[in-house]
């Protein structure tokens, strides 16, 4: 009886650390952020931004489409510059500075899709975060 209740105790613990793993690899690879999305494709990294500023900002169904593309267009773009510079260390600063722009050139064209009730939500919500993140309006930002 006791080596049943054993097994039974051993079997579980195995199994809740089994689903621990696997939730942890789905939070690193589905809703992390930075590195981990390199696992992304442009495409989803380019959904994703569109799905985050929708719930901050409430896209309309015509904006959404434009961030869409310019979301996708970064993504791409950045993807571009970390392979022109894969493997270069020495090259690490251009590489940032060249990505910098991307992100600057992003946040201009999004400004210039939302209204300003649009820009204001997002504002306060990135001031509400403890502004962790960069908002659209200011001029710097990390790399995507």
């Amino acid at each position: 009886m006791k080596k049943v209740i054993l097994m039974a105790a051993c079997l579980f613990t195995l199994t809740t650390v089994i689903k621990a793993q696997e939730a942890s690899t789905t939070k690193v690879t589905a809703g992390g952020k930075g590195k981990h999305d390199k696992k992304l494709t442009p495409e989803q990294r380019a959904q994703k931004s569109v799905d985050q500023l929708n719930i901050v900002v409430t896209l309309t169904e015509d904006q959404k489409p434009k961030v869409y593309d310019l979301a996708l267009t970064r993504a791409k773009n950045v993807d571009v510059v970390r392979e022109k510079y894969k493997g270069q260390p020495d090259k690490k600063e251009i590489a940032k500075t060249e990505i910098k722009a991307i992100h600057q050139t992003y946040r201009q064209g999004v400004k210039a899709i939302l209204t300003p009730e649009q820009l204001a939500k997002e504002k306060a919500h990135k001031a509400a975060k403890g502004n962790t993140g960069k908002n659209l309006t200011e001029e710097t930002d990390t790399a995507d």
